[in-house]
């Protein structure tokens, strides 16, 4: 499979990526619902989402990552989304995104031998020749914290 360059946001900000995860993870679990369903629960749910696009966006992160699927026009859970919803496990949530975003390897190492700015991140990826689109910069810079890739990978 190939992996995808751009990670989107979730609703709530990147302080609340994970919590957010298993808020919507949950919701899934709970009630197998349709799109119509999932999307008016978005909205009631994350006052900031104002778009069916932020929902489409938000549900392409969670269905990139393996965690949920789609089956007779309802969404309902992968087994990785069952597996990360029961254990919370932020080793396993690391291991889907690195198996399906660039970088996020690259990020983690960068950061654990060396603390570094978000702008320096960019520089240490590109001499790596990960060279990422304007947007995905952004998206770092905007979104990736060193306490949250600590708390992804348990450090």
């Amino acid at each position: 499979m190939k992996k995808r360059s751009s990670l989107g946001p979730l609703p709530a900000g990147g302080d609340k990526y994970v919590i957010t995860l298993e808020t919507c993870l949950g919701f899934i679990q709970k009630t197998t619902p349709d799109q119509e369903q999932l999307k008016k629960w978005f909205f009631q749910k994350f006052p900031s989402v104002e778009s069916d696009r932020t929902v489409k966006d938000s549900l392409d992160v969670i269905k990139n990552l393996g965690l949920i699927k789609k089956v007779d026009d309802k969404f309902v859970m992968s087994e990785e989304g069952e597996r990360f919803l029961k254990t919370q496990d932020n080793a396993l949530l690391y291991q889907l995104l690195d198996e399906n975003y660039l970088g996020i390897h690259d990020i983690v190492e960068i950061l654990y031998k060396n603390p570094q700015t978000l702008d320096e991140i960019c520089v240490s990826l590109k001499k790596k020749r990960l060279v990422f689109s304007k947007k995905l910069e952004n998206m770092l810079k905007k979104y990736m914290r060193l306490e949250h890739v600590q708390l992804l990978v348990g450090l």
